[in-house]
């Protein structure tokens, strides 16, 4: 597994559960110096924060747990961070915006090409790491954007916090489940591009698994 420059650690406790969930969440912040302020603050914690220039930050060890998920999946999951504000009433310049059925108040900030690319690169080093690979909310060709009574009762695989609570981390999900399929960067992003703005609830792709 990669080294990554530690950021501020997060109160965590000894796992001993495996580990056989990555758990993806979006922070409403635009900096992740904000992002570690509210979660500490709330007494949360996750254990990978990702920027919007695609940096990657460990706040705690695989072998400790952090209260992320809720749902009783904290002791068997990894919380990733992707640093992205989320709400597009919120967006500056720079940031692009796409309409989004599935999106809470209906307009949402997309990640940066860089930031996306690099959430991929965590998750899969986490996934070989841990043995975890799998995307339950994708079933064939299909992908579910919305919450998903299949990720409600499943506790393994790659999922957004979305599926049972929230309303983030579908557009990286969906990325990352493409690039486990065999899309390239390109390709893959475009896709969850268009699949994100289609207004549908449920999308299909054409890639290969």
């Amino acid at each position: 597994m990669k080294a990554y420059p530690l950021g501020q650690s997060f109160e965590s406790r000894p796992r001993r559960q495996r580990t056989s969930l990555i758990v993806l969440h979006e922070s409403v912040t635009y900096t992740r110096e904000a992002a570690v302020s509210v979660l500490l603050c709330r007494g949360l914690g996750v254990h990978y924060t990702v920027d919007r220039d695609g940096s990657v930050q460990q706040h705690a060890p695989l072998s400790r747990y952090c209260y992320h998920a809720g749902a009783g999946r904290n002791v068997t999951s990894v919380g990733v961070e992707i640093i992205n504000r989320y709400y597009g009433d919120h967006a500056v310049a720079g940031e692009d915006v796409i309409d989004a059925v599935w999106a809470h108040k209906g307009r949402y900030i997309l990640p940066t090409e860089a930031q996306i690319a690099a959430v991929w690169d965590l998750v899969h080093e986490l996934g070989g790491e841990l043995g975890i690979g799998d995307y339950p909310s994708g079933t064939g060709d299909t992908f579910r954007w919305g919450r998903d009574p299949r990720v409600t009762r499943a506790f393994r695989g790659v999922t957004a916090h979305h599926r049972w609570a929230h309303a983030d981390g579908l557009v990286p999900e969906h990325y990352c489940w493409l690039r486990a399929r065999g899309l390239e960067h390109a390709e893959a992003w475009a896709e969850t591009l268009a699949a994100a703005s289609s207004g549908q609830r449920v999308t299909t792709t054409e890639a290969s698994s």
